[in-house]
């Protein structure tokens, strides 16, 4: 018997736990793919027997073990012309479509050959690649010819249209993964490639206003975040954002607040130092960035160095943490007073942001470092200050600002 014209219809199995019922009519084909999600059928649903239901709860289990490839199952029917079912070794040929006539062939073309068909039945597994189911619409156009021949292929019309199962459909493009999850993520995407690779990637073609992705929160209270990126690795990062195209990487939008949690430093010069008010002290900068505070009469020598930073960075407001000193003495000169303040705008007034009265009398390098517990926001005119104690020689190697957005 040769197969010379086309089938329409699909022999449907209708299973209702265990039960079947069918619906017999002059057909080709239908599909089922079993790729749990992505899961596709063409023309209706088929299966050989309740008993082979591969969509069972226990087949899903185990597939949730391991990685799924790129393959699925189809399976159909092929009768002859008077609508007999064949029996016997038949060679397939399989090309996927983006229209229903016409359209570009989407991958290579699936060629299987001596398939056994048994009253009509045969199934055979199919993989177009990874890039062939992006969320359009897909067709299948199947060829046959028998298995001892090695002719042309008869194609049988019209191509059988890639339909998704239900829960597939949560992910074609548009689509929305809703539910309450709980503290688990309502949609995660894990590459396990140990070299390179992306969890999850988004692009966008539009010239007018679009995203690569959206990331949204919309509760009015609690620590939610829109997007959340997270990296272990020391050579890699939470977010990666580039343009190349002469625009931002990053954009804040909204209340405009670009915020970190890591501490931000800024490196004073001891160059910069100033004497305020005082007598009997000289200053001289040396070659290798100190400043060697030189005194002859003992009692408090005031000295200052001035600070110009941000009072906030990115719409954040930036928050006085620590100072640290390196420094040593020689002979009977002293650090008394360690000070970073700021005019608080009256007429002289000031405020400290940090302050501490430790005396400072190391005769070799040395550092310290004092820290505030309730950093203020720098929001005027700021410089640090020392007082030392004359008599000898004071020499002040660096000075070390340690700034934050996370009071």
């Amino acid at each position: 018997m040769s197969v010379q014209r086309t089938f329409q219809t699909v022999t449907q199995k209708l299973y209702t736990f265990g039960r079947y019922t069918m619906k017999r009519q002059r057909i080709f084909a239908g599909v089922l793919a079993l790729g749990l999600l992505l899961a596709l059928v063409a023309g209706g649903t088929l299966a050989q027997e309740p008993q082979e239901d591969l969509a069972s709860q226990d087949t899903a289990s185990t597939l949730l073990g391991t990685s799924l490839g790129t393959a699925f199952t189809y399976q159909g029917r092929l009768m002859d012309d008077s609508g007999n079912p064949l029996t016997g070794s038949y060679d397939f040929q399989f090309e996927l479509y983006d229209a229903e006539s016409d359209g570009g062939q989407v991958g290579s073309t699936v060629t299987v050959g001596d398939v056994a068909v048994s009253d009509g039945l045969f199934t055979v597994q199919l993989d177009f690649g990874s890039s062939a189911f992006t969320g359009n619409a897909r067709w299948l156009e199947i060829g046959v010819r028998a298995g001892s021949s090695s002719g042309a292929y008869t194609i049988l019309a019209p191509r059988q249209p890639l339909t998704a199962t239900p829960y597939a459909l949560s992910l074609r493009p548009g689509a929305k993964v809703t539910g309450n999850t709980g503290l688990v993520p309502a949609l995660s995407a894990k590459n396990t490639n140990s070299a390179a690779g992306y969890g999850l990637a988004g692009t966008m073609d539009g010239n007018i206003v679009g995203a690569g992705g959206l990331g949204m929160a919309t509760a009015s209270s609690g620590e939610v975040h829109g997007v959340w990126g997270e990296s272990d690795s020391a050579n890699g990062c939470g977010g990666y954002f580039k343009n190349t195209g002469g625009g931002a990487d990053i954009m804040a939008a909204g209340s405009g607040i670009i915020k970190s949690n890591a501490d931000s430093v800024l490196y004073l010069s001891p160059h910069d130092m100033v004497v305020r008010g005082s007598s009997d002290v000289t200053l001289a900068f040396l070659d290798d960035g100190s400043v060697d505070i030189h005194s002859t009469t003992t009692g408090a020598k005031y000295l200052s160095i001035p600070v110009s930073t941000f009072g906030t960075l990115f719409g954040s407001p930036v928050y006085v943490k620590s100072i640290e000193v390196c420094y040593h003495r020689v002979g009977g000169g002293y650090i008394d007073v360690t000070v970073v303040t700021k005019n608080d705008g009256s007429d002289g007034g000031h405020t400290h942001y940090i302050y501490n009265t430790a005396n400072r009398t190391s005769e070799t390098h040395a550092c310290y470092t004092v820290t505030e517990s309730s950093p203020k926001v720098i929001d005027n005119s700021t410089w640090v200050q020392f007082n030392v104690n004359g008599g000898d020689h004071v020499l002040i190697h660096t000075v070390k600002l340690t700034l934050t957005e996370t009071p």
